[in-house]
Parts: C-alpha cells; sequence; structure tokens
C-alpha cells in the first residue's frame, strides 16, 4: 500500500471494507466509551411472564480505543447530524451522532453506489447503534445524509421512543 492509499484509508476511502454490522459494532463502541461487546442474539431467555428462565453468556469486551478519543469521535459524529450531512436523520431530545459515506462495489466488480449512516443515539436511558445500507443512489449524493439518514431516524425513533 503507498503512501496516498494509506492516507486515504485512513478517512475511510480507498480499499476500505467493513460490513454493516462491522459499522454499527465501531458506533457501538464509540457509544461504550471505546469498549468494543462481542455481538451475541441472546441475552437471556424468559417466560411469558418475563421470568428469567436461562441467562445468556455474557459477551466479551475490549476497550479498542481510549475512552478520550471516543469522545471526541462522539462529538464530532454530534456535530454531523446537528449541522452537518446527517441532519435528516435529527430526533429532538435524543443524542445522536452521524457518519454518512458513500461505497463503490458489488458482485462480479459490479459499481453499486452504497450509503452507510452509522450513529449511536441515547434517549431517556436506552441506546443502540444503527448501521443504514441504501443500495443504487446514483452518484449523486444528499446535504442531509440522504434516504440512509431518514431510515436510521425513523428506526430509532421506533426503538428509543
Amino acid at each position: 500500500m503507498s503512501k496516498a492509499q494509506a492516507a486515504l484509508s485512513g478517512m475511510g476511502q480507498s480499499n476500505v471494507t467493513a460490513t454493516p454490522l462491522q459499522m454499527a459494532m465501531v458506533s457501538a463502541a464509540l457509544a461504550n466509551g471505546g469498549k468494543l461487546v462481542a455481538p451475541h442474539v441472546v441475552s437471556r431467555v424468559t417466560d411469558g411472564d418475563g421470568k428469567v428462565l436461562r441467562d445468556g453468556a455474557k459477551p466479551t469486551t475490549t476497550q479498542v480505543v481510549s475512552a478520550d478519543t471516543a469522545g471526541q469521535l462522539r462529538t464530532a459524529m454530534a456535530d454531523v447530524v446537528a449541522r452537518g450531512a446527517g441532519s435528516a436523520a435529527r430526533i429532538d431530545g435524543a443524542e445522536l451522532g452521524g457518519k454518512p459515506a458513500t461505497a463503490r462495489g458489488g458482485a462480479g466488480g459490479a459499481e453499486t453506489q452504497l450509503v452507510h449512516l452509522v450513529r449511536p443515539a441515547r434517549r431517556r436511558g436506552k441506546q443502540m447503534a444503527v448501521a443504514v445500507v441504501v443500495a443504487d443512489q446514483g452518484a449523486s449524493g444528499s446535504a442531509d445524509g440522504g434516504p440512509g439518514a431518514r431510515i436510521a431516524k425513523r428506526i430509532m425513533q421506533a426503538a428509543i421512543g
């Protein structure tokens, strides 16, 4: 990798690849003070009355960036939603942060435009991270985060109220 490619990779360009789950995990780690929680499917099993029948395995946690760095990135991501390219995802009363981006790729080398919007969100003690991928958006972007931001907003409104 050349120095130019390494520099572009540092801001998510060039040959950087990530799945939506990986991007949601990045966002969640930033919301957790730089601690990455391994993805898990089952936290606990309950009966119809809510009584816990079995607890799931406790997921592992790893400090992947310092709490200070995570805080700086959360602040930058919050600014993107408050005043920048993710403004279509704003939700009154919720702490949000976003990172809209575009990527090219696809099966057989086809050029498919994707829009990613990743964010940590908090409201009334609830928090979540969302990654949205919208395929075939064409080359034109949107100043407010476009359809990815609007989809993420609807998902988060449903989840955090």
